[in-house]
């Protein structure tokens, strides 16, 4: 099996440390680190960025074909079409490529951004048909939020049944807008849906769906964790943040109106998120658990620093104070690094 390059290093570190500890001895390390092989290239990320360019380079394609007059007028006698057929041919063709991109990954299962770059022209598909058949019922205003949540249970159930983590993230952002448009229309946007505004929504929403993530333990839900976990995560901190600058207000002049320190205890409880999310990634050793909570800490103490000092102090020393705060942060954490790293300048095995 071979390895990159932080992988095989970790192998290498590792094999070093128990040969200190007693657990190997020397002829065994050294037939261990033989085997490692590192892969000197990442073909994998290559597959990734080729088909990153492949959608561009289509996108741009489609757009230099329409250019073109008679296509152009092709394109307006298509979409004269009644809208019913309009609806059923973007179904028909979600449809087939959800066929296509599960008999593809039933063939290969390492064809994975092949797989996923159909699923995802399959959910821009659904979302037009949807589009069309609403129009074709005559689907009121007051109603596009129950129309907007089939289409978040839509791509639920085939995210779940697929096991497609693309198709299940778009669900998830999906019923993130639902519930927004949900709460608008019934309340608009100057006034508290129970108690909250739009960003507290949106961050109980992610509270929720990180809860949820955490308890995905079975092996048939484990493609569909990471979405659920990281989109959690994300609507949490982000809005948290949002509520420690602009507080759970409805009314744009009573935020303005305000004094600072009214918005301190959202500031507080969203540092304080911040750190149980790195003190329990800490200890269950999930280190993307520990960035999310060091990042928007970060991002906090900065955001309460501008606050405080924008007016009072000149903008040059302002950016020059920021500047050498994130020096120090970035000399310790490569302090850390090095030190962590040491063995990797120990001599080499005898």
């Amino acid at each position: 099996m071979s390895w990159d390059n932080r992988e095989a290093d970790a192998l290498k570190r590792a094999l070093k440390q128990w040969q200190q500890q007693g657990l190997l001895d020397a002829d065994t390390v050294r037939r261990l680190t033989a085997t490692i092989e590192v892969r000197r290239f990442d073909w994998r990320r290559l597959a990734r960025y080729s088909f990153l360019v492949a959608l561009v380079s289509l996108g741009v394609s489609v757009a230099s074909v329409l250019l073109d007059q008679r296509v152009i007028d092709w394109i307006a006698s298509v979409f004269q079409a009644p809208v019913l057929v309009r609806a059923i041919g973007l179904a028909l063709l979600a449809l087939g490529l959800l066929i296509q991109g599960q008999r593809l990954r039933r063939r290969d299962h390492r064809r994975r951004y092949q797989v996923e770059a159909l699923f995802l022209g399959a959910v821009a598909a659904i979302a037009g048909a949807l589009i069309y058949l609403a129009d074709y019922l005559s689907v009121d205003e007051s109603v596009w939020r129950w129309w907007l949540l089939s289409a978040v249970m839509v791509y639920a159930w085939l995210g779940a049944w697929l096991r497609s983590s693309l198709i299940w993230a778009v669900a998830l952002l999906t019923l993130a807008t639902w519930l927004l448009v949900h709460s608008v229309q019934q309340v608009g946007w100057e006034a508290l849906w129970y108690g909250m505004n739009p960003p507290a929504r949106l961050a109980l929403l992610g509270a929720a769906l990180a809860l949820s993530a955490s308890a995905m333990s079975r092996p048939a839900w484990r493609p569909l964790r990471a979405p659920t976990w990281h989109i959690g995560l994300s609507l949490m901190f982000i809005n948290l943040w949002l509520l420690s600058l602009f507080g759970n207000h409805h009314d744009p002049q009573l935020w303005s109106a305000q004094p600072q320190w009214q918005l301190w205890p959202w500031a507080l409880l969203a540092a304080l998120v911040s750190v149980a999310a790195m003190l329990w990634g800490l200890r269950r050793e999930d280190v993307g658990l520990r960035l999310y909570g060091l990042g928007f800490l970060i991002l906090n103490l900065y955001s309460r620093f501008f606050e405080q000092f924008w007016d009072s102090l000149h903008k040059g020393l302002l950016f020059a104070i920021a500047g050498a705060g994130f020096w120090l942060l970035g000399r310790q954490a490569e302090r850390i690094w090095n030190r962590s790293h040491s063995q990797d300048d120990s001599p080499p095995l005898q």
